[in-house]
């Protein structure tokens, strides 16, 4: 019984395995393993082969997109204070909009340190793609990377997914 059910599950392995084909999670991109799924680089590694980037150029948009992620992971803070000054200026008997501004005041440096990390990060992708992979980038940001809300959009029924 037990043989039955490691044999059930090799082929069960094997037919998934074959259906993925070049962008599953077996001998994904560039001959690498464990691309596939939607994990942490799973996302980014279906656009790399969708403008079939180099290794460098991979490289570089990691470094980029994770200065973007550490810029807004520096903000969690700055969301947990500013939830409790907010729950404090509701508490009070009257309403104090210095205390508000003060909290806007905290957001807007916030905002523009985001603005810093996305700018930069987004000239250095900008960089690192010829004009043919920028132009592709572009129209899988425009259309949502094949996700549309309606199931609508020229990546519908195209090849075009990631």
């Amino acid at each position: 019984m037990f043989g039955f059910v490691i044999g059930a599950a090799c082929l069960f392995g094997l037919i998934k395995m074959i259906r993925q084909g070049r962008r599953g999670r077996w001998g994904s991109h560039h001959g690498r393993w464990g691309g596939g799924g939607w994990g942490r680089r799973g996302f980014l590694n279906r656009i790399f082969v969708r403008l079939e980037t180099s290794p460098s150029q991979e490289n570089l948009i990691v470094g980029a997109v994770d200065e973007v992620r550490s810029a807004a992971r520096s903000l969690r803070p700055e969301l947990e204070s500013s939830r409790g000054d907010l729950a404090r200026v509701l508490a009070d008997e009257t309403f104090d909009q210095e205390r508000l501004n003060a909290v806007f005041a905290r957001h807007d440096e916030a905002i523009r340190t985001m603005r810093e990390a996305i700018t930069g990060s987004l000239g250095k992708i900008h960089g690192a793609l010829d004009s043919e992979q920028r132009k592709k980038l572009a129209e899988l940001l425009e259309y949502r990377f094949g996700f549309s809300r309606r199931g609508g959009g020229p990546y519908r029924n195209a090849a075009v997914h990631i």
